[in-house]
């Protein structure tokens, strides 16, 4: 089962999503634990959770459409969050979202073959 978190229960699943979602805030390099709690408990991102493991969206705007970004995942099976990824995508179109958009390695692609990968990112520290 998925569960999206609200701001109103976050303190009683944070310190176990925390945990799952650690290394990909430490693989990220831009974020802390701190700033993506206090992004979830202010709404502006979302935490979902299910028995074991973790995910953070962000709704964007754009002139031309709103974007559900999954944006950090992490946990000891992701196929779990993987098996729930069509709730999330129905939640993302109830909230007005044209599309949805992962953010991850590479490996995320072998296993979402039904997403595109139309650009990659790349990154160079200054």
């Amino acid at each position: 089962m998925l569960l999206k978190v609200t701001p109103e229960v976050l303190d009683e699943i944070w310190p176990r999503a925390a945990e799952w979602l650690s290394p990909a805030i430490e693989r990220d390099g831009l974020t802390d634990k701190e700033t993506v709690y206090s992004s979830i408990k202010n709404g502006y991102n979302q935490l979902w959770v299910c028995e074991t493991a973790a995910a953070v969206t962000c709704l964007e705007d754009y002139p031309k459409g709103r974007v559900c970004f999954l944006w950090l995942a992490g946990g000891s099976d992701l196929s779990k969050i993987l098996s729930h990824l069509s709730d999330m995508e129905q939640w993302a179109k109830a909230m007005n979202c044209s599309q949805i958009r992962i953010t991850g390695r590479r490996g995320w692609k072998r296993l979402l073959d039904e997403y595109k990968e139309p650009y990659i990112t790349l990154e160079r520290t200054l």
